[in-house]
Parts: structure tokens; sequence; C-alpha cells
């Protein structure tokens, strides 16, 4: 191969596409990102779905008293002896929040058109770190999808309860608490029942008797309290 030939060929490998070294391949969008967030009620759907089987299988009474909430209800299992001869029924589930409370509204309220509503919530909200004014809203949220949808249908709120467990909540307990009472007030047919002082002993803390082992869920005694407390309302 004479010299020209050599340099012809060099050139060609300088200049042609073919022998050009590969290009540096651009990451995808979205290559190294987290993965889309879980959904956050999606651990509640067994439940929720056990509620609705339930009510296949036997059905409901009609416009019940319904109690929504958190464990506190859930483990109220005593709630239709508690409450003999009254439509009671009992739709609270694990350790349950508004959010979540409101996300199932249509699943959890809107099947029953229930006479009264009686909720618990906002104890694991502030545990997880929502503060008093989300809890308020939050709140709000639920109360205006009752009353828009069963304008005639009582609401009960049952005020958050001191625990031992989570004494240390006390103050935010105390504010969410008179939020949500002051927004009651300016409510039509909707109670705020203040179930506080009666769950505190002499001192002023958390009374022991009224709390379950694990000093945060209720004990028998503390559900008896509330059946005293509630009944006359629910009878009225």
């Amino acid at each position: 191969m004479n010299a020209f030939r050599l340099l012809g060929f060099a050139c060609l490998l300088f200049v042609s596409p073919a022998f050009s070294a590969p290009a540096t391949v651009a990451p995808s969008v979205g290559s190294g990102a987290s993965s889309p967030k879980a959904d956050p009620f999606a651990k509640w759907e067994k439940e929720i779905a056990a509620f609705e089987a339930s009510d296949r299988k036997s059905p409901p009474p009609k416009n019940p008293i319904l109690f929504v909430g958190s464990s506190t209800f859930r483990k109220w299992i005593t709630l239709s002896e508690d409450f003999s001869g009254l439509p009671v029924l009992n739709r609270g589930f694990g350790g349950s929040n508004f959010p979540d409370l409101i996300h199932f509204f249509d699943r959890l309220v809107l099947p029953y058109a229930p006479k009264t509503v009686v909720v618990y919530e906002g104890d694991n909200d502030l545990a997880q770190g929502h503060p008093p004014a989300q809890v308020l809203a939050d709140w709000q949220i639920f109360a205006n999808k009752v009353r828009s949808s069963f304008p005639d249908t009582r609401v009960i709120f049952i005020s958050i309860k001191p625990s031992l467990k989570r004494e240390a909540l006390l103050p935010v307990q105390n504010q969410a608490n008179a939020a949500i009472r002051a927004d009651i007030g300016n409510r039509e047919n909707m109670i705020f029942l203040d179930i506080v002082p009666a769950m505190l002993d002499p001192s002023g803390r958390p009374a022991e008797k009224l709390l379950s082992s694990d000093k945060l869920h209720m004990s028998p005694a503390g559900y008896v309290l509330w059946r005293e407390k509630l009944g006359p309302l629910l009878r009225k």
C-alpha cells in the first residue's frame, strides 16, 4: 500500500461516523429517581373491605347511630350491649386519623345515611405530628362532608382523650379540643362531648384505672364512663 492510500485510509477513520467513538448515553428521564410513593390509605383496605363484606352478609340497621374513628372505637367490643335498644353501628378502624376517615367517607359513612354520627379522631393525628390547626382543618372537612350529604344528621365529637402514654401531648390535645369545641359552637345539630375532665385523676393526670395495660387505650372502666357520658345524648 503506497503512502497516498495509507493517508486516505487514515482520514476515513478520522471523519467517518461509523468509526467514531460511541457517544456517552444520557440517563433516561427519571433514571435514579425514587419510586412513586405508596398509597398511604392502602393499609386500611382490608379492614374497610371487611366492613363491606359484613354489610352484604348481614345488612346493618337503617339510619344507624354510626361510630367512626380510630381504635378507641374499634376496641369498644361492648358497644351494642352498652347502648342496648339503639341502632348502633361500629365502624372504628385501626389506628386511623382524620385524613383516613375523610378518604374513606364514601365507604364508611355515605352508604348508611346515619341518623347520628359519633366521631373519635385526632388522637393519632397529634401523635403523628399533625399540629392542632391541621386537626381542626381536617375536622372541618369531615363535618362539612357530613352536613352536605346529610343536612339533618346529628354529629357528636368526643374530645381527644388524655392517656398516660401520650401525657406529653396533653397541651396540644387541649389546643385541638378547644379549637374543635369553638368550631362546633358555630354549627347546628353538632355536639362537642368533653370527656377530658372525667378522665383525669385528682392530681390532673390521666386516670390509670380508665386505661388499659398499654396506657393508651381504654379499660372496661373507661368504656363504662364513656357509656354514662354518651348514653343520654344518644337517647335524646
